[in-house]
């Protein structure tokens, strides 16, 4: 965004009211804007509702927003797909934190947020004002 630009992927899906499980996930994927962010979404959550109310099945799915056509179009199909399976990368190192300096590094860092409200409540607790 601080080139004046944006990129985003969203998921999609639906369930009837009341259901317990939730519906089928589809991914929209490379919109560049808010305004094609809000019309993919209205256009993904119509289109599942319309599948769904005629007895349909809605497939896992990647797809991309077609802006001339104001739809998404399939990209590529999500079931059994290796997309969802987990690949190393092959460029990164493994890592562990029990190397030698791992504790140094983190003594030097800064407290993480989520710490430092746990710090919070934990002192409030038992230091009653």
């Amino acid at each position: 965004m601080e080139e004046g630009s944006l990129r985003c992927d969203a998921n999609v899906s639906v369930r009837r009211r009341g259901a317990a499980e939730f519906g089928t996930k589809v991914e929209v994927k490379n919109l560049n804007s808010f305004r094609y962010l809000a019309k993919a979404l209205e256009y993904e959550i119509e289109r599942h509702i319309g599948i769904i109310e005629s007895g349909g099945r809605i497939s896992q799915e990647t797809r991309l927003w077609n802006q001339a056509a104001s739809r998404t179009d399939s990209m590529r199909s999500k079931e059994k797909a290796h997309d969802y399976r987990y690949f190393p990368e092959p460029d990164l190192l493994p890592s562990t934190s029990a190397r030698p300096g791992a504790t140094k590094f983190s003594s030097r860092s800064p407290e993480l947020p989520n710490a430092k409200r746990n710090r919070f409540r934990h002192f409030l607790r038992h230091h009653a004002l």
